[in-house]
């Protein structure tokens, strides 16, 4: 019983100091851990302005059953249009990988013109 008892009382410190550690912040720029967190965040923001102010351009897309209803759930609970839930979701996923280039502008330029067949 004894050794029970230190047991339990060792628990109990043990969740007392892991309750009083600061608990880290997660990513939420994207690039980094805590991705859960960091698609959350950006659905609940709006996009950075545009500074091209490019001109909209049409996309047909065909997406699987669990895609689309997902894509469905996603706009309800955030309460935004489907058109805005995947805009904010590339930003962040090209913004992510532009971040991963850090100071590599050879890879940087290679991922610019990779998709404009140049």
């Amino acid at each position: 019983m004894l050794e029970c008892e230190q047991l339990r009382e060792g628990l109990a410190q043990a969740r007392r100091e892991i309750a009083r550690r600061p608990r880290p912040r997660r990513d939420v720029g994207g690039g980094g851990g805590g991705r859960r967190d960091a698609a959350s965040a950006v659905l609940v923001r709006p996009l950075p302005a545009d500074e091209a102010e490019s001109d909209d351009r049409r996309l047909a897309v065909t997406m699987t059953g669990r895609e689309f209803f997902s894509l469905q759930r996603l706009a309800a609970h955030y309460g935004l249009p489907r058109r805005a839930v995947l805009e904010r979701l590339v930003w962040w996923a090209d913004h992510s990988v532009v971040q991963s280039f850090g100071e590599d502008d050879a890879a940087f330029n290679r991922y610019l013109h990779r998709g404009n067949g140049k």
